[in-house]
């Protein structure tokens, strides 16, 4: 392909390229030297973008464009490097180099830059599972019968390291210092004894408590304070004889990421009694459910 290039006063031809200007021809005209070509004709192998400059320093761009284009491998055109391409590759765009590039692709996986936030579909060989790493931590796992693992889900289980006193007609915060587990650090268990949210969410809290000797007709009661105030009651109970009494509800309770919930109990016995540090019975589970 042959392109025509006519003006009065030619002064210089460059070809636009990713990697700046390719001077064709220069100080084609001059004034000083009284010379004046009006005529180019260069010969082009490719679609290209001429800048021509002309006498006094007007610079014109175009996009040449042949009316047909041979191109035999995807690698002969100027912004691509892709000398030997494999089944499976992706193109891509490389800004620093300013060149499309290939890369190789997993048919079981996708996957951020540096693969370490994934989704996996076969890691094992017709595994069958769909698999999600977050930042190197698998935090998904969808099984081939439909259930579903969160393994990184905010949950927490705290009971008590020793028996508690409880004093009369006064709610009393449950000081739960025995981690069962703890997922995501969210539970205080050494100074504050509370749950704090990391992140928004409705949360499932199963809460159970036992008094020791319990007097007949006095009312025994669990509450989940919510940011500093009473949020959800549990039923308040009364034995109609001495006994050891438990009593225990379960409530979802809507929380903004650094709300905090902590569990209060109640007894009107009038006198101080003790809270069983018995892991059965005095317990405290924490699970986010969305």
């Amino acid at each position: 392909m042959k392109v025509h290039i006519h003006h009065p006063a030619l002064l210089k031809i460059a070809e636009e390229t990713p990697e700046g200007d390719r001077l064709i021809l220069d100080n084609i005209s001059s004034l000083e030297e009284g010379i004046l070509e009006s005529d180019v004709i260069l010969p082009l192998e490719h679609a290209t973008i001429l800048k021509v400059t002309t006498l006094p320093n007007i610079t014109y761009r175009f996009i040449i464009t042949p009316k047909v284009i041979m191109v035999q491998y995807l690698n002969d055109l100027k912004d691509v490097n892709v000398p030997t391409p494999t089944d499976g590759y992706l193109l891509y765009w490389d800004a620093a180099a300013g060149k499309w590039q290939a890369k190789a692709v997993s048919a079981s996986k996708i996957a951020d830059a540096d693969a370490d936030t994934k989704v996996d579909t076969e890691q094992g060989p017709d595994e069958d599972i769909i698999r999600m790493h977050v930042a190197g931590v698998e935090a998904f796992v969808l099984q081939h019968d439909g259930i579903l693992d969160l393994p990184k889900q905010s949950r927490a289980d705290v009971r008590l390291t020793s028996d508690q006193t409880i004093a009369t007609a006064a709610w009393t915060k449950i000081a739960f210092s025995n981690e069962q587990y703890d997922e995501q650090g969210e539970f205080d268990a050494v100074t504050n004894y509370r749950f704090t949210a990391n992140k928004a969410g409705y949360y499932l809290s199963c809460l159970g408590a036992i008094l020791i000797d319990m007097i007949a007709a006095k009312r025994i009661g669990l509450s989940i304070y919510k940011n500093g105030v009473h949020y959800a009651l549990g039923g308040m109970l009364h034995g109609s004889h001495t006994c050891d009494m438990m009593t225990s509800f379960a409530s979802i309770i809507p929380l903004a990421a650094t709300d905090y919930i902590e569990a209060y109990l109640y007894h009107d016995t009038g006198a101080n009694k003790t809270l069983s540090a018995d892991l059965s019975h005095t317990f405290w589970h924490i699970h986010k459910l969305s």
